[in-house]
């Protein structure tokens, strides 16, 4: 008989202090208070000493088995500047796969997934297991708030967040100062600005989110969270609000306490960063002077002063050199008797406890605020990066416990003169009573939060494992993983990075059948896929990338005669349904001869099917040839068709591949199951990974960093790309007369491309972009952050593509269906531009191809493609 088992929630940290100090706290209370047990799964700096100790000691005594994922490496898929948001997502990505094979290979598995912020991505793979999965937000609602509503402001406010004039408005929420956004909103072309806007995305997707806050410090923004006339419509979710969770208090003897116990009552200022915040030289300089002129005491944490707020995120703990090397002269010396300086970190929870604490100069992480507001003490806020100014404005406009400069410090150096009148306010001035009275006041709401005695965070808290009791499976048994337990060795790659076609794999093992090779060569699904009853039969009726690339996953392939028997589908257990493609459907009358289900997948868009099952329509009203009307052709319903844009068998009623088309007019509707996995592909350390991510125009806006993707022959093309200044990567095929010359060809190598290019433009472009003859890895080249346009003949794939990477386009088209393709991306999606004259009627001229690629790239008017 099964037992049943206490819930096992599996935590995912991101990488840095401010975010495992957090989960750590979380697990205890899980664990001490509501009998759970916990997996913690860690990606640590190694270059973190304090993280380390911080892990070390979180194993005794064991509450919970923490699991340390291989720290990842991205030096070739982020440059050096690399802000630290877009750092951690794409750390957090790449460490996915290790997460997975952590997860399968536990003999008792979590039955719910617990993520953090930048831990959404791994949602899925608690769909995958199908377990209960939430997303924990260590910091405060209102930036919940702005994360959940900001892609509705992506949409709705124009130009960047802190050029805006009026305050940004969150529904039901308290407005907010454009200075004060987070750093991604900072810049919206940066890379971490579509991270987080995923995020924002991502988190209601979760069953549930927990918050480290309580309700009494946030009633107003907590509640409309929950009301569907504000964000309660973006976010359907249960919100749990479980904090303060703070570290507990170390009672380690070191001077620096030994110093505190002799300090009168909360007389001693602290001033820390954080773990990963520092300052300039120039600061640091009047920080000093305005401590001594203050005359108050403090302790202060210092770090070698550098120009990056953040730099020290990655690297907390470590040692460094003598602090007199970049303190004014004579600082030790003359504050001896009046203060301590601690190289690089402290015990901050347990100094800020210290009765003699009366203040704290802070960055505003939110860990720190916490640990700040539960010991009562009041605040200097210091805001640096991350969500720090918006939780500055909230601690000294809505909750009245701090104080802060008149400017914001990352904007121009704050005046000693300023630090000394702040450092005093807080500790002796009158002025400063009204804040050290608050502070007091939130102290004791912490505490009632956290009370067993029917706290607001306590009773959540129980809610919430009440709830993961009910809809977790807590039997003791192994959950088989979903998925093939040793797919073939070229399959591999495809079913890892899509849980939805391994899942579907499981349920209905298929046949592929492929036109176009005359020898048969017979291949049925894997052996491990063949244990249960339905399998699917696919026809794919013409061969070519076009139409065999989007449903083959590789390895699980077969080739016969296009003159297919219905004999022929007697290989192996019986087909009970089929599903064949555009040029698939004569195969269908075999699926009514062996009494099947039939479908057909149409792996082009939705316009392109209205026109063609409306065709037999237009064949008996319109007369003479449809690139001859005056008026656009109507297709009821949808939108209009310019004449000059139908597909190529509609150019000339009389041939044969018009006949064809016509008789192809069927019913059905387009699928779209795009293999979208990890929505990261493997990369490789090509040339793309060493393109800095973005670029100022000195007479335009700032543009994200990219490469050029690039399919055209002609040569004013050539000389477009060229007079564009703009980085190119070009795949290039020998000059024809037939747009589609290269359509069964695809991928065979041709001769030196500098023989049909002008003369001198691989030289002259050498340091600009990259040719390469015949074919590219597409997918993995659009995917890549550098690439920020792609001039494309607007095939759907290729089309696809480019819009799920986020990526706008130049439509070029030339063949099949392209040509509405181009229009509907153009005129209706508003994520193209394209020349003023189709090219296949005329040859554009470079000037025109200077124009349009700079336009998607860097000019202003490009801004609302992007």
């Amino acid at each position: 008989m099964e037992t049943l088992k206490k819930p096992h929630a599996a935590i995912l940290a991101s990488p840095g202090l401010g975010h495992l100090i957090p989960v750590i706290e979380f697990a205890k209370r899980l664990v001490v208070h509501h009998n759970f047990a916990v997996t913690i799964f860690a990606i640590p700096s190694h270059s973190s000493p304090a993280e380390a100790q911080l892990l070390e000691a979180a194993m005794s005594p064991k509450l919970f088995d923490v699991v340390e994922l291989p720290q990842p490496d991205i030096s070739g898929q982020v440059s050096p500047d690399a802000a630290v948001v877009t750092c951690l997502a794409v750390m957090m990505r790449t460490c996915r796969p290790a997460f997975r094979l952590a997860i399968s290979s536990m003999e008792n598995r979590p039955n719910l997934l617990i993520v953090d912020l930048f831990g959404t991505e791994y949602l899925s793979i608690a769909e995958e297991l199908q377990i209960p999965k939430y997303v924990y937000i260590a910091t405060n609602a209102w930036f919940l708030a702005l994360t959940i509503y900001l892609p509705v402001l992506d949409k709705e406010v124009n130009g960047e967040y802190i050029d805006q004039k009026e305050r940004l408005r969150i529904p039901g929420c308290r407005s907010m100062r454009p200075q004060d956004v987070v750093d991604p909103m900072l810049e919206r072309s940066d890379q971490q600005y579509r991270e987080y806007l995923r995020v924002g995305t991502e988190i209601p997707k979760s069953d549930g989110i927990l918050m480290n806050t309580w309700e009494d410090l946030q009633q107003t923004t907590l509640d409309a969270l929950r009301n569907e006339n504000f964000l309660g419509r973006f976010c359907k979710v249960p919100v749990y609000t479980i904090g303060p969770l703070t570290r507990p208090i170390a009672n380690q003897r070191d001077d620096i306490i030994d110093w505190l116990d002799k300090q009168p009552e909360e007389s001693v200022v602290f001033v820390s960063f954080g773990s990963g915040g520092t300052l300039s030289y120039e600061q640091m300089t009047e920080l000093a002077w305005g401590l001594e002129l203050s005359h108050q005491r403090f302790i202060w944490v210092v770090r070698p002063p550098t120009t990056s707020a953040d730099a020290a995120f990655f690297t907390v703990g470590e040692s460094s050199d003598d602090p007199s090397a970049y303190l004014p002269d004579g600082f030790l010396d003359r504050t001896r008797d009046l203060g301590r300086v601690v190289l690089m970190w402290a015990e901050q929870a347990q100094i800020l406890s210290h009765p003699s604490v009366g203040g704290y100069m802070s960055h505003c992480g939110w860990n720190s605020s916490l640990e700040s507001l539960t010991n009562g003490v009041p605040m200097i806020a210091w805001p640096l990066y991350a969500e720090q100014r918006m939780n500055a404005e909230m601690l000294t406009e809505e909750l009245g416990v701090a104080v802060g400069p008149e400017e914001l410090p990352t904007k121009k150096v704050v005046v000693r003169e300023e630090i000394e009148k702040m450092v005093r306010k807080i500790l002796v001035d009158q002025e400063g009573n009204e804040i050290r009275a608050r502070v007091k006041e939130i102290k004791d709401s912490a505490n009632k939060a956290l009370s067993e005695q029917c706290g607001s965070s306590y009773v959540a808290l129980c809610r919430f494992a009440e709830q993961c009791c009910k809809s977790a499976p807590c039997r003791n048994t192994r959950q088989p993983w979903l998925g093939p337990p040793n797919p073939p060795r070229r399959a591999r790659k495809t079913t890892r990075r899509s849980p939805q076609l391994r899942r579907h794999h499981l349920r209905h093992p298929f046949t592929l059948v492929s036109g176009g090779d005359p020898a048969p060569r017979v291949s049925h699904e894997p052996k491990t896929l063949r244990r249960r009853r339905a399998t699917a039969a696919g026809h794919l009726g013409p061969c070519g990338p076009g139409h065999r690339r989007p449903h083959v996953p590789r390895g699980v392939d077969a080739h016969v005669p296009a003159n297919l028997p219905v004999s022929y589908f007697h290989h192996g257990e019986p087909s009970e349904s089929s599903i064949v493609d555009l040029f698939g459907t004569e195969s269908l009358s075999i699926s009514e001869e062996l009494q099947i289900p039939k479908y057909v997948y149409i792996a082009s868009n939705a316009w392109s099917l209205a026109l063609t099952i409306y065709l037999p329509v237009l064949d008996e009203e319109v007369n003479g040839e449809y690139v001859d009307q005056k008026e656009r052709l109507k297709i009821p319903g949808c939108r209009l068709l310019r004449p000059q844009d139908v597909v190529d068998p509609m150019l000339d009623t009389s041939d044969q591949q018009s006949r064809e088309y016509l008789r192809s007019g069927l019913c059905g509707w387009t699928l779209n199951e795009a293999d979208s996995g990890d929505g990261q592909p493997e990369r490789r350390d090509f040339r793309l990974t060493r393109q800095p991510t973005r670029q100022i125009c000195h007479f335009c806006i700032v543009r994200e960093w990219w490469d050029f993707v690039v399919r055209a022959n002609d040569r004013a093309g050539n000389w477009g790309l060229e007079l564009s200044h703009q980085r190119f990567f070009w795949e290039v095929r020998p000059p024809t007369t037939s747009a589609d010359a290269a359509y069964f060809t695809v991928g065979e190598r041709s001769d030196d491309p500098s023989t049909y290019l002008p003369d001198g433009f691989m030289d002259r472009t050498q340091d600009l972009g990259r040719v390469v003859p015949m074919w590219a890895e597409r997918a993995q080249i659009l995917s890549h952050p550098s690439v920020g346009g792609f001039m494309s003949h607007c095939g759907w794939n290729s089309t696809l593509e480019s819009l799920t990477n986020g990526v706008p386009m130049i439509a070029w088209p030339l063949y099949a269906e392209q040509r509405m393709n181009a229009e509907m991306l153009t005129e209706e999606l508003g994520v193209a531009v394209g020349p003023e004259e189709l090219p296949t009627k005329k040859v554009e001229g470079r000037e025109e191809i200077e124009k349009m690629v700079r336009k998607i790239m860097v000019d202003k008017e490009g801004c609302e493609i992007n």
